[in-house]
């Protein structure tokens, strides 16, 4: 959706031919790869949650995001980023290459592929009714206004939380009880982005 590819199967294919070459950056947590979001806490028990699921789709999703944001509880995390160390209890940290989720639910507005730098996005402890106010304002890139929404660049960190972590890498969910160590890896994978020329324009 961010490169602008949409829903629509036939388009996406169509609007290829058009496409230019574009060179991204990718991330890396604890050694596997991610290109868009890597997600630690809600989200990524929201993915957990997904795996195996027969349905797919914005309601499915919608569903168990309810179901995750009543179950999960803020984790007291350490993270440390830039030469400093930020303790605090966590809800969800997001670690973005780009700026959102499907659905243009955008978590990290201003967030580029390219820029050679994560957005990391910290949702800190909160009344559960905070975080589902919040969703018109991920809709309409203004998520960072929210009282309980911390961010800052980085292109390296590392997240230490006692237990077993929920996380997701690009939606694929799993757990670990390891440390967690994210790396930015600068122009790291080649893509074809859909120009501003359409397949509707060239043929008329």
């Amino acid at each position: 959706m961010h490169l602008g590819y949409g829903r629509n199967i036939n388009k996406a294919i169509e609007k290829l031919n058009f496409a230019k070459p574009q060179i991204i950056d990718a991330g890396r947590l604890n050694g596997r790869p991610f290109f868009n979001l890597a997600g630690i806490g809600f989200d990524g028990l929201v993915s957990n949650l997904m795996k195996g699921k027969n349905k797919r789709g914005f309601i499915p999703y919608f569903m168990e995001s309810v179901k995750a944001g009543l179950q999960y509880q803020s984790k007291t995390c350490t993270i440390e980023a830039n030469g400093q160390r930020i303790e605090g209890n966590f809800f969800a940290i997001t670690v973005a290459n780009g700026p959102m989720y499907g659905y243009n639910v955008q978590i990290a507005p201003g967030a580029e592929l390219d820029d050679g730098i994560f957005s990391v996005v910290l949702l800190k402890d909160a009344p559960r009714w905070q975080y589902f106010a919040a969703v018109p304002s991920a809709l309409n890139g203004r998520f960072f206004d929210e009282s309980f929404v911390e961010h800052f660049a980085a292109d390296r960190l590392s997240i230490r939380s006692a237990g077993t972590n929920y996380v997701h890498l690009d939606g694929e969910g799993f757990t670990t009880d390891e440390d967690i160590e994210l790396e930015l890896l600068p122009k790291a994978l080649h893509i074809l982005k859909p120009s501003n020329l359409s397949s509707d324009t060239s043929h008329g």
